[in-house]
């Protein structure tokens, strides 16, 4: 499924300590107890929406003068055709553990017949190390693309051949030794959404099932979920803000500073007392998107312009303190930098990709 979330904004406004530093009463250990909410959206006329199910998958193999070197399968695709053109993006799905896994993406770019001149394909191979870079400047390329009645699209890539481009010396060097060659047929599977119907958009992600969370006085501490019978466990920064916002963001060590922490939740209201803690979270999302919301769903997910009435975020955690300081003791156990199942933490939090994806294809 498609990469579902919003955007949210990390207000790292840490309050000043009393004197004791104990009489804070979120620090401790907190244990979840109920939880509730997800991501949805609500629009005024039926339609089927493209929530990233797919059927098939276009391949992208590098090969040098010996063979075969790697392969990648793309099933995540953008497809938009204006006046000036089609123009289509192709991915490898997103890995939280991208900072270890290679991640490919093609683009392809087939202008008006006025501009055929300037028509190209690219594709790029990033790794742990290094990052790379095949180029069809001809514009020679095969491709076929078709929508059916109800707007989902289907996308043939023949066997289109890329060469390897190197900057030496001050010039760009094509390296016909090395190339991709990206090739296969992936087709868009609808997903119809009832008007007036407040639709569900994490089918596929949940919250986790179990947490708990070591706040301590410093503003650092640990968390421990539990997603699909699997237990992740990571340092955190806690933070809390005057507008009674609070959060905190995942790090690989309790000691890392706020540079080398990743985004997580931004809850608008938390209520504590000496045992209980109740944590908020809504977001319009529309808001953070502006007057560019319809387009974006449009092309994120082909809502039809005008017919879109909300789009929103609501999480409800309620927690209870524990007596003894302790973490979730599971069988397996990883730190944040290892694979993570999907939750809802992290996809509200990847708002930002989907965004600047789509607007750097408009």
């Amino acid at each position: 499924m498609k990469k579902i979330s919003f955007i949210l904004s990390i207000f790292l406004i840490i309050g000043c300590e009393d004197e004791e530093g104990t009489d804070n009463p979120l620090v401790g250990t907190w244990t979840m107890t109920e939880s509730s909410g997800g991501i949805y959206m609500m629009v005024n006329k039926t339609q089927y929406l493209n929530m990233g199910e797919v059927d098939g998958a276009v391949t992208a193999s590098l090969h040098t003068d010996q063979g075969l070197i790697d392969s990648y399968s793309m099933t995540e695709m953008y497809i938009n055709q204006n006046m000036d053109g089609t123009f289509i993006n192709l991915m490898t799905p997103y890995d939280y553990d991208s900072s270890i896994a290679s991640q490919a993406s093609y683009q392809l770019a087939d202008y008006t017949s006025s501009l055929n001149d300037y028509d190209f394909s690219q594709l790029s191979v990033s790794t742990m190390n290094d990052y790379y870079n095949f180029y069809n400047n001809a514009g020679n390329f095969t491709y076929s693309t078709t929508s059916d009645d109800n707007g989902m699209h289907t996308l043939t890539i023949d066997n289109d051949t890329l060469y390897r481009e190197v900057y030496i010396n001050g010039n760009i060097i094509t390296d016909s030794s090395r190339y991709g060659i990206v090739n296969g047929t992936i087709k868009e599977i609808g997903t119809q959404v009832q008007a007036g119907q407040h639709f569900s958009m994490s089918d596929d992600i949940s919250l986790p099932s179990a947490i708990t969370l070591r706040l301590d006085d410093d503003f650092t501490g640990s968390i421990s979920e539990i997603y699909y019978g699997e237990v992740q466990t990571s340092g955190i920064r806690w933070f809390i803000s005057p507008d009674s916002s609070f959060g905190w963001s995942y790090c690989y060590d309790e000691s890392d500073g706020p540079e080398y922490c990743d985004e997580g939740p931004v809850f608008n209201n938390y209520d504590v007392t000496d045992n209980s803690l109740v944590l908020s979270m809504y977001q319009d999302m529309c808001n953070e998107m502006g007057s560019d919301c319809d387009a974006i769903m449009d092309q994120a997910y082909g809502v039809e312009m005008g017919t879109l009435d909300s789009y929103w975020v609501e999480i409800n955690l309620a927690m209870k303190k524990s007596v003894a300081s302790k973490q979730l003791n599971p069988s397996n156990h990883n730190l944040q930098t290892k694979h993570r199942p999907r939750s809802i933490f992290q996809e509200v939090a990847a708002q930002k990709r989907i965004i600047n994806t789509i607007r750097r294809l408009k």
